[in-house]
């Protein structure tokens, strides 16, 4: 990890990170992420601070973040029950394929956004636009019954994430006896799936009544949109 500023109105964060997994194989078990952050207090470096703009910050970031998996999902073991009320231990196969060549997962993220102050922070807004692209995802997709199993653990795709997020400040009244804060927030999110395995066309996320929800390639996942006061 390391941090440089420069003169109170620069800033500079990176990190590196290695992990290596005993959950994936030895292959692949080993692999390195990464963040840097920056941001520019500009107000500070033009010397701004009037009684209308009296704080303002540009920032940006771009991460890279590994995942591994749940144990046992690269190799066949047997699934043992206690439960049972047997003189004797018994012993299952999983009903999902393990995956031998499993790759952690991956995302890559960055971000801008700026923050500003005016009327003595009485008014303060807050604005990030980001994207968010996770490749390798790990999951266990249907496959064949006449396997003998009923789901088979693969790197799924990628899927893209992407949106913005607003937050507003208001101090309409403050006094010594009394204060009064408004605040409002909006967020808006879409995803939508870039690719999926070789050989998938979709991949089932589940189901609501007789609905059907489905991953599709070149398709967008159901928007969210969220306004709070």
């Amino acid at each position: 990890m390391g941090q440089f500023s420069y003169k109170g109105y620069l800033y500079f964060d990176a990190t590196v990170r290695n992990d290596n997994s005993s959950a994936l194989p030895q292959a692949n078990n080993s692999y390195w992420y990464h963040s840097e952050n920056m941001s520019l207090l500009f107000t500070k470096l033009l010397g701004i601070n009037s009684s209308i703009l009296n704080t303002g910050k540009l920032r940006g970031s771009f991460a890279k973040v590994g995942n591994d998996t749940n144990p046992y999902r690269t190799q066949a073991v047997y699934n043992i029950d206690q439960t049972v009320t047997l003189p004797y231990t018994v012993a299952s196969i999983s009903g999902s394929l393990p995956s031998f060549d499993l790759r952690p997962e991956t995302s890559e993220s960055w971000e801008i956004g700026a923050d500003l102050g005016f009327l003595k922070n009485r008014i303060t807004l807050d604005f990030t636009y980001y994207r968010t692209n996770t490749t390798d995802q790990i999951m266990a997709v249907p496959i064949s019954g006449t396997t003998a199993y009923s789901s088979k653990v693969i790197n799924a795709g990628e899927i893209e994430n992407k949106g913005i997020e607003a937050q507003l400040n208001l101090i309409p009244f403050d006094s010594e006896n009394f204060s009064w804060d408004l605040g409002f927030n909006f967020t808006k999110s879409n995803s939508k799936v870039i690719t999926l395995h070789e050989g998938l066309e979709s991949i089932s996320l589940g189901s609501l009544w007789t609905a059907s929800v489905e991953a599709r390639p070149a398709k967008n996942l159901a928007p969210f949109m969220a306004m709070i006061f």
